[in-house]
This record gives structure tokens, C-alpha cells and sequence, in this order.
């Protein structure tokens, strides 16, 4: 009889040894497993925030070369000549360049991009604006087809991100028609906007270098390692994201040594007063 008591005493130590054991095996697990879950979102923030700051630094840029220009223009002029335009073009791009942070950097921290309704007219009024670029021969080679009545026809937007949207893909555009054409006048950047069943369709074309089926599957995966992306991977990093974050489908379609097509689908406004 003290045998078996003895017995039972000697499992029952060892059964809360074991159980002891394993209840120390699984919190030490799921201290590590949390520890490796605070380190993995700590370099996935990090890789957002270095992302971010190398996109701002991208569009600024743009901006500031904007800016740049109408600067030299304003020194260029003589006192007589008129210089509203280029006062306008600098206050527009300083503008912009306010806005771009607060685009990128939402949802990592409290900066968070404000909305804003704005007309065919008011886009297509700073695109021709803010569009230019150093060499004469790309102005002689970009075209606009806004409709007649363009300031009744409206869209939200995340503040700045449309004009910042069609002013990547027109970079990107200008470099593949540069890389196919040169300076010869048969190069040709498209920027069109046409209604069609309460959407709004914007989009840019060029008869460039055109795009691989992979290097347009590497724009929608946000991947920039493709000949197409070199120097505007970023550009278009920015473009994909801010159509999805305005809730704006695009859709791209090219052929190699022929065009490309990026074509932006936006709901229109209807006012309702």
C-alpha cells in the first residue's frame, strides 16, 4: 500500500514537472514569437519610411525643377517684360511641393491628405501650367484633348495627387519617346481626358519605346527593376499608389517599339445643389 502511494506521488511530481515544463516552453515561445513579430513590423515601418522619404525626395525634385525654371525666367526677363505667368508657375509648384508629404507620408503617421473637388478645367489649367521642361522640343511635342466644357465636369481627388499622377507619366513618357525619337518632330505625348457614363477617363499616351507585358506586370506589383522603370521607378511607384489609395482604376497597355497607353478611370462628381 506505501509502494503504491509512493507510486502515485512520484507521477503526480513528475506530471507537474512536466506540465511546469511545458507551460515555461510555451511562454518562452510566445515571448520570442512576439519579439519577432515587433522586429519584423519595426523593419516592414522602416522599409515604409525609407520608401516615403526617397518618394518625397523623387517629387520634390520635380517640383523644384519646376520652380528652378520659372526662377531663371523671372531673372532672364527684362524689368519691362511680363513676368505674371512665371510668378503663377512658382506659387503653383511651391504649392504642390506642400502637398506632397501629406500624400505619401498618410497612414505612417499623424500627416494625413485632406480631399478636394476639382474640374476637367482646373487640372487640365495646371498641367499646362506646370508641364515643362527645359528642352523646347518636348512642349512642340506634347498634345492636350480636354472636352470644350471642361469646368462642368468634376472629380475628388487626395489633394495634389492628380496632377502629380499625369506629371510622372508624362516624364516617363518624354523619356521613351526621347529614347525612340530623339528630338525629331514624329514624337508624340497624348494627354487626354474624355466622359463616359458619369466617369471620367485621363490618360496618357506616347509613341515611344513602349512596354513588355513583364515590365507592365512589374508596375502593378510596385516592383521598379524593369529598363522601363529605370530613373522613374519611383514615378510610377507613386502613380499605382496614389490611384489606389484616390479609389481610381488604371489601366495600361503597350507594345514594344509602337506606344504606350496609361489610362486612369475616375468617378465623376454629380452635385447635388
Amino acid at each position: 500500500m506505501t509502494a503504491c502511494y509512493l507510486s502515485l506521488v512520484f507521477i503526480l511530481w513528475k506530471l507537474q514537472q512536466y506540465i511546469g515544463d511545458e507551460m515555461l516552453r510555451v511562454l518562452k515561445e510566445q515571448i520570442e514569437r512576439k519579439e519577432i513579430e515587433n522586429e519584423a513590423e519595426m523593419l516592414q515601418r522602416d522599409a515604409a519610411i525609407g520608401h516615403s522619404t526617397r518618394a518625397i525626395n523623387h517629387e520634390l525634385n520635380t517640383l523644384i525643377g519646376v520652380a528652378n525654371i520659372s526662377t531663371f525666367q523671372i531673372e532672364a526677363k527684362n524689368k519691362s517684360s511680363d513676368i505674371t505667368e512665371e510668378i503663377e508657375r512658382l506659387n503653383k509648384s511651391l504649392s504642390y511641393m506642400g502637398r506632397v508629404s501629406s500624400l505619401i507620408l498618410d497612414g505612417l503617421g499623424s500627416r494625413h491628405a485632406s480631399k478636394r473637388i476639382i474640374s476637367l478645367a482646373e487640372l487640365c489649367d495646371d498641367l499646362k501650367l506646370l508641364l515643362c521642361l527645359v528642352s523646347e522640343f518636348y512642349l512642340e511635342q506634347l498634345r492636350f484633348e480636354f472636352p470644350e466644357n471642361a469646368e462642368n465636369y468634376e472629380f475628388e481627388e487626395r489633394t495634389g495627387s492628380t496632377y502629380l499622377i499625369i506629371h510622372n507619366l508624362v516624364k516617363n513618357a518624354h523619356e521613351a519617346v526621347l529614347d525612340r525619337h530623339g528630338r525629331a518632330p514624329s514624337g508624340v505625348i497624348k494627354i487626354k481626358a474624355r466622359i463616359a457614363d458619369d466617369n471620367i477617363f485621363l490618360s496618357v499616351y506616347d509613341n515611344g519605346i513602349g512596354m513588355s507585358s513583364q515590365e507592365i506586370e512589374d508596375i502593378h506589383n510596385q516592383i521598379s527593376i524593369t529598363t522601363k522603370l529605370d530613373g522613374h521607378g519611383l514615378g510610377l511607384k507613386f502613380v499605382k499608389s496614389e490611384c489606389v489609395k484616390n479609389g481610381m482604376d488604371v489601366v495600361i497597355k503597350s507594345v514594344p517599339n509602337q506606344y504606350s497607353l496609361f489610362e486612369i478611370k475616375v468617378p465623376m462628381h454629380i452635385r447635388t445643389d
